[in-house]
């Protein structure tokens, strides 16, 4: 009784410091908990100052500054490496506007912990907008999916904020060190105004 009494102790011991430390390995990317994570934000997130925001239940909120998960999280193998990545949208906004803003990132497991693959915020895909639509004007991002290796990204573009003329699809595959545009995003128009 004695023995069992103790091996429990130790047991339980490890799980706290376990706990207590803050890493728990994992053997697939999606025994990871981002509702409760800590990502690295742009700097540009609705004038926040801090370089990482710590989510809880999926949201952190302070007087200003509103960050929280987009939509689902989707888990899907976008490096060609037969294992499934994370991809998860964060939406940045102020608690006193409309201003918002979506940064997508890529997770994948290192040694039964998350690792940062890659980073693509709205400003990467706004420069790639502009590039084959120099006069055009993108707005928030619509939908994320992941389809045959790719990442692609819907997001309303022309018109007004109120009433998007179209609908922009951005497939960007991976390069072994980041999210590249695949082609010229195609544009569908919009009927819902």
């Amino acid at each position: 009784m004695k023995t069992l009494f103790v091996a429990v102790l130790i047991v339980l011991f490890a799980s706290a410091l376990s706990y207590a430390q803050g890493r728990t390995k994992v053997s697939r990317i999606e025994q990871v908990d981002f509702a409760n994570f800590t990502f690295p934000v742009e700097e540009d997130c609705a004038g926040l100052k801090r370089k990482t925001v710590s989510l809880r239940r999926g949201e952190f909120k302070d007087k200003e500054v509103r960050v929280q998960l987009r939509s689902k999280i989707l888990y899907a193998d976008l490096t060609g490496d037969k294992i499934n990545q994370a991809i998860v949208p964060l939406i940045c906004n102020t608690t006193y506007g409309n201003f918002f803003m979506t940064e997508i990132f890529l997770y994948t497991l290192r040694n039964g912990e998350p690792f940062l693959l890659a980073k693509l915020p709205e400003s990467i895909i706004d420069r790639d907008y502009k590039r084959f639509y120099p006069e055009g004007f993108a707005f928030e991002i619509r939908r994320v999916q992941a389809t045959n290796g790719q990442l692609i990204i819907h997001r309303g573009v022309d018109g007004s904020h109120a009433c998007h003329a179209n609908d922009a699809r951005f497939e960007y595959t991976w390069n072994g060190r980041s999210f590249v545009l695949a082609g010229k995003p195609v544009k569908r128009p919009l009927r819902n105004c």
